[in-house]
């Protein structure tokens, strides 16, 4: 078995086709994309609100790759990478929602 590298050491970028590269989860119209311009325009709760569904968007889309990248990755090391990170980011999206039911 290969050694696990040190999650400081360089990861080869994985090879992939250009309409690989193209899907993403939820792909949405440009009006209905949030960025972090729109969020940092927003006062107070606003704000808060803002950056929490920005943050749930953005652990949604990293639960998707990182399923995808365990059935179709290459390096075993990236796999294992994004199978460990799973359930924190789960965690994460978990507390994230809960937050914005609050508000």
């Amino acid at each position: 078995m290969k050694p696990r590298r040190s999650r400081t050491e360089a990861v080869p970028e994985p090879s992939r086709s250009r309409a690989e590269a193209k899907l993403t989860p939820g792909s949405r119209p440009p009006h209905r994309r949030r960025n972090l311009g729109d969020v940092l325009d927003r006062p107070g709760r606003r704000f808060d609100r803002a950056w929490l569904r920005l943050q749930a968007e953005a652990h949604e889309q990293a639960l998707w790759l990182g399923r995808r990248e365990v059935r179709a990755g290459h390096s075993r090391w990236v796999k294992d990478l994004a199978r460990d990170a799973a359930p924190v980011v789960r965690h994460h999206l978990h507390l994230v929602r809960a937050e914005l039911d609050d508000r």
